[in-house]
């Protein structure tokens, strides 16, 4: 796929895809491509944050949701923002007190502040016994 993280903090991550390796017979990305991008971003988003407050957990995704608002043109880069404060604090604090917490994360794929796809993914974190 040729993905390339591009930045990764507390903020967001950002996954840089080009099209030519993704690219479909309509001269497009494909929407399979589109879709590991997304839950990619997500995904490292994720990792790091845990990684930040010093958990140790293994990560899956429950349940994702990809829209295709528009076709991807060129190459693209996914964002996945970071969840609102107290979304994250509740988490964690499930998190840690029950060893297993659910979180909801979006991405999104634009072009001249047009959103050309965009995700919604929940994953489940499990505490690793080794903490």
């Amino acid at each position: 796929m040729g993905l390339t993280l591009i930045s990764v903090n507390k903020a967001s991550a950002e996954i840089r895809c080009p099209l030519v390796p993704n690219i479909n017979h309509k001269g497009t990305a494909f929407g399979g491509s589109i879709s590991a991008a997304h839950l990619l971003g997500c995904y490292a988003w994720l990792f790091h944050f845990l990684n930040i407050e010093k958990i140790e957990a293994h990560l899956v995704v429950k349940e994702s949701r990809v829209q295709f608002f528009r076709p991807v043109e060129r190459d693209f880069t996914v964002v996945c923002l970071a969840p609102e404060l107290d979304l994250l604090q509740n988490f964690l604090k499930v998190l840690n007190k029950k060893g297993r917490a659910k979180l909801l994360l979006n991405s999104k794929i634009e072009d001249n502040n047009s959103i050309l796809s965009a995700m919604a993914a929940e994953f489940v974190a499990t505490r690793s016994h080794t903490d």
